[in-house]
């Protein structure tokens, strides 16, 4: 059962897939320990938050329910997640602030996340983040002054910690699923050759070959 307490200095971070799941953890760490340690605001995060033999779907429900609010971390790997959008809607149906954090990525035009105000990554846009999230009246004690130099010094610690994620996402690219087998892969990495062909003129034996002789 979540206490009035928790439920007041709660955010709810929210991620899909490895790269996300590793920047969510290093980004409640340096919530937790580097910028609002003093005030015990804490970061929920499912990979970790969620005792063993706990009912894992339910804990997320009731997590989401009792958070003041929310981050979405977004790459390319998941920004068209069914996973993210359930969560942020859960978040919005309870009038829970949610902030959609995207690193190296953007939201496509159909996407109801656009409607948000987000936060594309960097240290001015984290800083004002921090800032916004410091607003709420339960939580906000900090002298703005201090508070930004908290979020900056914050900002270059995390940002190198997330270092190999940032160089990996960056050596993404993104393409329409819709043209591609297998249909659940939708980026590839940066100095991959892409090799299309029609189906039918293309045995998987003919392309091993030629990929083990030319490539």
């Amino acid at each position: 059962m979540t206490t009035k307490e928790e439920k007041i200095k709660t955010i709810f971070i929210s991620w899909s897939k490895d790269y996300s799941k590793r920047i969510a953890l290093k980004l409640k760490q340096i919530i937790e320990e580097d910028i609002f340690v003093s005030k015990n605001v804490k970061c929920f995060v499912s990979d970790v938050d969620i005792s063993s033999g706990t009912e894992w779907y339910k804990a997320i429900k009731d997590k989401l329910k009792s958070s003041y609010c929310g981050i979405l971390c977004l790459t390319k790997e998941n920004v068209s997640e069914p996973w993210i959008y359930f969560e942020s809607g859960a978040m919005i149906a309870h009038n829970i602030p949610v902030i959609p954090l995207l690193f190296d990525c953007k939201l496509y035009d159909n996407s109801p996340l656009k409607s948000i105000n987000n936060v594309k990554y960097g240290k001015e846009k984290f800083v004002k983040m921090i800032l916004d999230i410091n607003k709420d009246s339960r939580i906000a004690e900090f002298k703005i002054d201090a508070l930004i130099q908290l979020a900056e010094n914050a900002f270059n610690k995390f940002n190198e910690s997330i270092k190999e994620e940032l160089d990996k996402l960056n050596d993404q690219r993104v393409f329409s699923a819709k043209y591609v087998y297998p249909s659940n892969c939708n980026t590839i990495n940066k100095n991959t050759i892409y090799v299309s062909t029609p189906m039918a003129s293309f045995t998987a034996n003919q392309y091993e070959e030629f990929k083990k002789d030319f490539l």
